[in-house]
Formats: structure tokens, C-alpha cells, sequence
């Protein structure tokens, strides 16, 4: 019975050791999340808390998608620097979509307002 038990509890800490590697996340953002600009942003900063492999990135003011120069990758980085053009005063909202180290698909989204 001590040996099921103890079978039990490295099965449960194994499977709790491969969620926590398996999600990666936004770490942070400049602009960071729900920011409000005085200024317009010169780039898009983003960083996560481990490697991925951004295949999109997109920028939306409240009328249309802002064209940003980014490619998908075909690397792996944990940080990584997109130059915007001059944006006007407006609500903006950033989403991305990669693939973990894992290869399974991330994606999030985050605003921020240019006053």
C-alpha cells in the first residue's frame, strides 16, 4: 500500500513538472499591458518566460490592423523586438501565436492606448 502511495505521488509531481514547462507565457511587454502612452512607442518588446517561436504578430488600433514588420520565426527566442511605425493617438490591442518548446500552439493578447 506505502508503494502505491508512494508511485501515486511521483506520478502526480512528474505531471505537475510538464504543465509547468509546457505553457509559455508573456513575461512582459513594452508597451506593457494596459498602458496609457503620452508618447508613441519606436517598438514592440516582447518576452516570455521561455523560448517560442512567434508565426504571428499583429497590431490593431480601434479602426484596422497598424502593417508592423515581423516575420514568423524560425527560431526560438524568449525575447524579441518589432519596430512600429508612427502611430497615431488611439486604443491598440497586440496579439501573438507561437509554438513552445514543446511545440504545443501559444497565443495571447494584451492593449495599451496612445493618448
Amino acid at each position: 500500500m506505502r508503494l502505491t502511495y508512494l508511485c501515486s505521488l511521483m506520478i502526480i509531481s512528474l505531471m505537475t513538472i510538464n504543465v509547468s514547462f509546457a505553457h509559455t507565457q508573456l513575461q512582459s511587454s513594452q508597451p506593457s499591458a494596459g498602458a496609457s502612452l503620452s508618447q508613441a512607442p519606436s517598438s514592440l518588446q516582447l518576452t516570455f518566460t521561455n523560448p517560442i517561436q512567434l508565426i504571428a504578430v499583429s497590431l490593431y488600433s480601434a479602426q484596422q490592423e497598424i502593417e508592423i514588420d515581423f516575420s514568423p520565426q524560425t527560431n526560438a527566442q524568449q525575447a524579441l523586438q518589432i519596430p512600429l511605425p508612427n502611430l497615431a493617438p488611439s486604443q491598440y490591442q497586440v496579439k501573438w501565436r507561437g509554438l513552445g518548446e514543446d511545440g504545443h500552439l501559444m497565443k495571447g493578447d494584451f492593449g495599451f492606448e496612445l493618448k
